[in-house]
């Protein structure tokens, strides 16, 4: 009797069951530039991956703003590394995303002590760390960028078809991760013309040089973070005062240049870099490994003139 009252009565309903929710999953985006609009390149990128995974997947995107341009060093990324696994304690990450070379160096390092079985996507990463990266390690892939001063100095040549001379304008190129194998490409991309190097001088001296510069020359511009005297620049502003010295046309590789006195040149597309990554993201939460999923070149790159 009891087992048919049991089996009359059952247990009290409430309504519809529901099978629970998978909880939505995380992907955690180290970028190496600095806090706020101090490169807005980069923010750009990140913007536009934010934009593309949200907007196709139940995701929590966390980005982290590393600063690499004005701290390095093993003190600082010891302290990266203490915040990074405080913070995130507790939080099951997904996928790990980097974007620059620096970020990319840093986030193989920190996968490896706190997240060693979470894949690792990487944007804007230097071409030979991603390639030997890949290669020698599992679930890691993205796309590699590498700037160009020999298409710059191609640029130029179709800007002054009478090209003699190019004044290279920026921070020392050693310094520059995205160009620091600039130093070795010089010789041959600029072989037969005159190479006026401003590269680390003042802007007050850089001013005063590309304003005597002849009708024959071209500035090459990077990025100048400094001001000689120990004051920050933002380096799309530092390209705006430079111009304003010179009527000279100025080449550059960022399109954050383009509207503050660059007249154009072999543009990285910051939205482009975003976007490509986000791609690659979406698969690996839709179930692909990252290791089956071949590192390559940026398409973000396309000439681009004001």
């Amino acid at each position: 009797l009891f087992c048919l009252f049991a089996a009359l009565t059952g247990p009290i309903s409430t309504g519809p069951s529901r099978a629970a929710e998978p909880a939505p999953r995380t992907v955690l985006l180290l970028s190496q530039s600095g806090s706020g609009g101090a490169e807005p390149g980069l923010s750009d990128a990140v913007k536009a991956f934010r934009e593309m995974v949200s907007a196709a997947a139940s995701v929590n995107v966390y980005a982290e703003n590393l600063d690499f341009r004005y701290f390095r060093g093993p003190a600082y990324e010891t302290v990266l590394k203490t915040y990074l696994r405080d913070k995130y304690q507790g939080i099951a990450i997904t996928v790990l995303v980097t974007v620059g070379p620096a970020a990319f160096a840093f986030g193989m390092q920190v996968r490896s002590e706190l997240w060693a079985d979470v894949p690792l996507v990487a944007a804007a990463a230097d071409p030979k760390a991603l390639a030997d990266a890949a290669s020698g390690e599992q679930n890691v892939t993205g796309r590699s960028l590498q700037l160009s001063l020999e298409k710059s100095i191609e640029i130029a040549r179709t800007l002054v078809p009478d090209l003699k001379q190019v004044a290279l304008v920026g921070d020392p190129f050693k310094q520059q991760p995205f160009r620091h194998h600039f130093v070795e490409e010089l010789p041959q991309a600029a072989k037969g013309l005159s190479v006026l190097d401003l590269t680390g001088r003042p802007l007050e001296e850089v001013k005063k040089s590309v304003a005597a510069l002849p009708e024959h020359a071209a500035v090459i511009y990077t990025a100048m973070t400094n001001d000689g005297a120990g004051m920050r620049l933002l380096s799309y502003e530092a390209c705006r005062i430079v111009a304003s010295a010179t009527t000279r046309p100025i080449v550059v590789d960022i399109e954050n240049r383009i509207g503050h006195g660059g007249t154009g040149g072999p543009i990285v597309q910051n939205a482009t870099i975003g976007e490509e990554v986000a791609a690659i993201v979406l698969r690996i939460l839709n179930g692909e490994s990252a290791s089956q999923i071949p590192p390559a070149a940026t398409d973000a790159v396309r000439p681009t003139f004001d």
